[in-house]
């Protein structure tokens, strides 16, 4: 989905061109337009990460409640930071694609072992994050996995595409497989977001899922 509005400079004022004053907000910070776009200061400092299944993609799923999802952003729980999801997005990679709805589901208190840094959950595979900064080299403090092992079921936080009973035609099978958040979703440490499917697994369907993400202090999200 195209948005408009979202990058390039823009003006501050009325529509009499009278200046606005500057505001705050409640962390102190300025409140003011974009100079180049909309997440070039979190990219600009390393703190823009993202992430994705494999080009081959995986199996979508079939269950709205479950602890086995294809794609998942988990926080470890000493990761210091928060992860606030900016984006996320799926492709159409082959097969068919049973009727359903792909929806974002979460989990909280995730155990300790599975999600320390340096490791990544037993039958999982390390999606790997890179930064939004490309050539910084630096690694997210968050893990990005293929098929975790979540300690317990994550569960709906809302839907976010429907699938349908389509062929295999990467043209008509979803109506819109972007999703910008605006950052109204954290995974705080110990959490994880992930992917689900709530419907039918169709006939060999394969699927490529991406997320990108901003990871800032968590004492900067703590309410």
């Amino acid at each position: 989905m195209i948005r408009l509005g979202k990058v390039g400079a823009s003006r501050n004022g009325n529509a009499d061109e009278t200046a606005l004053p500057l505001r705050l907000d409640k962390l102190n910070g300025v409140i003011r337009t974009t100079g180049i776009a909309e997440y070039w200061e979190a990219m600009s400092r390393g703190q823009v990460f993202i992430a994705s299944t494999p080009v081959t993609g995986v199996a979508p799923g079939t269950t709205a409640a479950s602890n086995l999802p294809p794609f998942a952003l988990t926080n470890p729980p000493n990761s210091g930071v928060a992860a606030i999801l900016v984006d996320a997005e799926i492709a159409f990679v082959s097969g068919t694609l049973g009727a359903g709805n792909i929806i974002l589901a979460g989990a909280q208190n995730q155990n300790i072992n599975p999600f320390q840094l340096g490791q990544i959950a037993v039958g999982a595979t390390d999606a790997g994050p890179k930064p939004g900064l490309t050539g910084l080299g630096v690694r997210s403090a968050c893990w990005a996995m293929n098929n975790p092992l979540l300690s317990v079921n994550a569960t709906l936080i809302r839907p976010l595409w429907s699938t349908g009973q389509f062929i295999s035609n990467g043209n008509l099978y979803f109506g819109d497989a972007h999703h910008d958040s605006d950052g109204y979703l954290a995974v705080m440490p110990g959490g994880a977001l992930c992917f689900l499917n709530a419907g039918g697994a169709g006939t060999l369907a394969r699927v490529m899922f991406s997320m990108a993400w901003i990871e800032v202090p968590v004492a900067e999200v703590n309410p």
